[in-house]
């Protein structure tokens, strides 16, 4: 569990199925509201969704409240100057027994990135590479909050599988190193699919190439 979180909200536009709709006067913006509490990773521990009339500081006590069980060590909690005000900093108090610290911008009206707040909008921009998350298509608030949690999930697994995939790559490179010096044998595979007798590209990646990548043999495909 994270002692360090960072809580934001982003208002999307509603599409026209969309059943409950609010106005976002700050950002002008018809639609809904999500809200986030990120660590330093930027991997989700707080998600929320209501409509866009509400809030940035009600929508992120609503959403630390509801998680409140999985935040008992978070001890700090940074947000920007929308979430400003005791009555915020109280309720976060009484929720999770954490203090608010708010990171306000530059006074000289020019951009500047704000330090660790930069973190929690690169989450939204790794969402928002999701076709169906660039709008709110769903028709309840319920279905865009799951359909907000599963893209979290996919981006989790992609995470894990780079992670794993590189352990791969570093062992069988290592291997490849402590096997003994034979001349590599190069072979070319055609695969492509098309006729009956020829094998899928993914048949002959798993029978020629892996073996290599594993460090069982010295004979390398060309597909």
């Amino acid at each position: 569990m994270p002692s360090f979180l960072i809580v934001d909200a982003q208002s999307v536009k509603n599409s026209d199925t969309a059943e409950s709709k609010g106005y976002d006067a700050g950002k002008k913006v018809r639609g809904i509201k999500r809200t986030i509490a990120v660590d330093t990773q930027g991997l989700p521990h707080a998600i929320g969704v209501s409509t866009a009339n509400v809030n940035d500081r009600q929508a992120g006590v609503e959403a630390l409240e509801t998680h409140k069980d999985d935040l008992k060590k978070v001890e700090t909690v940074l947000v920007d100057g929308g979430y400003s005000g005791e009555a915020f900093a109280q309720c976060v108090q009484e929720s999770i027994d954490a203090k608010v610290e708010v990171a306000k911008r530059s006074e000289l009206h020019k951009f500047a990135v704000i330090p660790k707040r930069w973190v929690v909008e690169r989450s939204f921009a790794w969402i928002e590479q999701c076709r169906r998350l660039w709008k709110n298509c769903e028709r309840k608030l319920n279905s865009s909050l799951h359909m907000l949690i599963l893209a979290f999930i996919r981006l989790l697994l992609v995470k894990i599988m780079n992670r794993l995939l590189g352990i791969i790559r570093a062992s069988a490179f290592r291997r490849y190193l402590l096997m003994p010096r034979k001349p590599l044998s190069i072979q070319t595979v055609t695969c492509s699919g098309t006729k009956p007798n020829q094998p899928s590209f993914s048949n002959c990646f798993l029978s020629c190439t892996l073996p290599f990548l594993l460090g069982e043999t010295n004979n390398i495909c060309l597909l």
